[in-house]
C-alpha cells in the first residue's frame, strides 16, 4: 500500500535533520511510502532531495511578538501561507501530516485539520514554542522529546518519545575520522553552533584561540555564511603562532559524514543547546559544554541544557558571567578529568533516545492506516 505522507516545519536544522530521521524510518518499513515536505524553502532543500523526498513550497509568515520593521511583511505572508497551505494539500491529499515545530508548520497543520487529515506534531525542546502550542490543537497527538514539556495546551495527548536522530551520526570512526580531517594525535574539541553556525561562540573561539591550541585541535563548524570572515579573522588572530592553524580546522557546515566522524574524535564538545544537537550528543555520550543561544523563542534552549544541567549531563555556560576565559577554563577543566567526561557520558548516553525516529515512524504509519481505513469504510 501507498502511503502518502506529508512533512511540514520552520526553516532551520532543528527542524529539518528530524524529519528526514523519521523520513528513512518511514521508507525503511514502507519502500512504497510517498513522502513531501511542503514549507519554507531553501534551507535543506538539498538535504530532502538527497534523501528524495518531494518538496512543496510555501511561504509561512512567522507571528508577530513585538513591532520589527518586517512586521507588515510577516502579516502579509500569514495568509498568504494558508491560501498555498490549501492548494498544496488538496493537490496532494496525504493520509496523514507530520509537524515538526516552527512557523513553517502551522499553516499545514491548520489546513490539514479543516481537510480532516490526522495530524502528529514533535516538539524537541523543554518548552513548547508558540507555534507547537498552536498546532498542538489541531492535532491528534504531540510527542515530545523531554519528559513534563512545558506550556502545552491542556486536554492535548502527549507521548514522550526523544528526539528522532539519524542513526549514522553513532557510526562514525577515530582512524576515518584522522584522516579525513588531518587530525594529530592531540586531544579534539568539537564547536557547533547548530545548522547555521553561532556568532556568539564563534567570537569566543576566536578570542581563546591561541591559548585553546595549545592543549588540543579543534574542529569548528562555523556556519556557512561566516566562513570566509571566520577564516580570514582566525588567520590574523594566529599569525603570531606560527604553526597554530594547522591545529584549527574550519567548516562553514558538517555534512552527515563529516559530522559522524568528528563525533568520534571528538574528546569534548562546545556547543548550542538545541534539541536536535542535544540528543545527538547525548546519544554518542559526548562530554559537553553547552552555551544556550540567549535570544531563542521562549528561552527553550536554556530549558533545554537546565535540564540536562540539573540531571548531571553537561555543563552550561551562559548569561553576563560568560567570559572567554571563563570558557577556556571549563574546556580545559573538561580536557584534564577523565572522571567527570565519563561520568558526563554515561548519564548522557542513558538519556538518550536513539530509537526515537523508529517509533515515531511507527505511530505515523498507524494514524495513516486508520484514516486510510476511515475514508475507504474499513474496520
Amino acid at each position: 500500500m501507498e502511503f502518502r505522507i506529508a512533512l511540514a516545519g520552520g526553516g532551520t536544522g532543528g527542524h529539518v535533520m528530524p524529519l528526514i530521521a523519521i523520513a528513512r524510518e518511514i521508507k525503511g518499513r514502507t519502500p512504497a511510502a510517498r513522502i513531501r515536505f511542503i514549507g519554507p524553502l531553501p534551507f535543506g532543500s538539498d538535504l530532502f532531495a538527497a534523501e528524495e523526498i518531494e518538496m512543496a513550497r510555501i511561504v509561512a509568515g512567522k507571528i508577530p511578538r513585538y513591532l520589527t520593521p518586517s512586521l507588515l511583511t510577516e502579516l502579509i505572508k500569514i495568509p498568504v501561507g494558508f491560501a498555498m497551505a490549501l492548494w498544496q494539500l488538496f493537490t496532494y491529499m496525504p493520509d496523514i501530516v507530520v509537524g515538526k515545530g516552527g512557523y513553517g508548520m502551522l499553516p499545514v497543520a491548520a489546513v490539514a485539520w479543516l481537510y480532516r487529515i490526522p495530524v502528529v506534531i514533535h516538539e524537541s525542546d523543554a518548552v513548547a514554542g508558540l507555534a507547537t502550542r498552536i498546532a498542538a490543537r489541531f492535532a491528534k497527538l504531540v510527542l515530545v522529546s523531554f519528559p513534563e514539556t512545558k506550556g502545552l495546551p491542556k486536554n492535548v495527548s502527549v507521548q514522550v518519545v526523544g528526539n528522532p536522530i539519524r542513526t549514522t551520526v553513532t557510526q562514525g570512526k577515530r582512524q576515518r575520522a584522522q584522516e579525513r580531517f588531518g587530525l594529530g594525535l592531540h586531544p579534539l574539541v568539537l564547536v557547533l553552533g547548530g545548522s547555521q553556525g553561532a556568532e556568539q561562540i564563534n567570537d569566543l573561539l576566536l578570542r581563546i584561540a591561541p591559548e585553546l591550541l595549545r592543549d588540543a585541535e579543534v574542529i569548528h563548524q562555523v556556519g556557512r555564511a561566516r566562513e570566509d570572515v571566520f577564516r580570514r579573522e582566525l588567520a590574523q588572530v594566529l599569525e603570531a603562532y606560527p604553526g597554530t592553524e594547522q591545529l584549527y580546522h574550519v567548516y562553514g557546515f558538517l555534512n552527515e559524514e563529516e559530522l559522524e566522524d568528528a563525533y568520534a574524535a571528538a574528546t569534548v564538545t562546545v556547543s548550542r543547546a538545541g534539541a536536535a544537537l542535544i540528543f545527538e550528543l547525548a546519544a554518542v555520550g559526548m562530554p559537553t559544554i553547552l552555551i544556550p543561544l540567549e535570544t531563542a523563542a521562549a528561552n527553550h534552549q536554556y530549558a533545554n541544557a537546565e535540564y540536562l544541567l540539573n540531571a548531571g549531563m553537561v555543563l552550561l555556560l551562559g548569561g553576563k558571567e560568560l567570559t572567554p576565559n571563563l570558557l577556556l577554563d571549563q574546556i580545559r577543566w573538561l580536557l584534564q578529568n577523565a572522571d567527570l567526561r565519563r561520568e558526563f557520558s554515561e548519564h548522557f548516553r542513558a538519556f538518550a533516545r536513539p530509537d526515537a525516529a523508529g517509533m515515531i515512524a511507527q505511530l505515523v504509519l498507524e494514524y495513516a492506516q486508520a484514516n486510510i481505513n476511515k475514508s475507504t469504510g474499513r474496520s
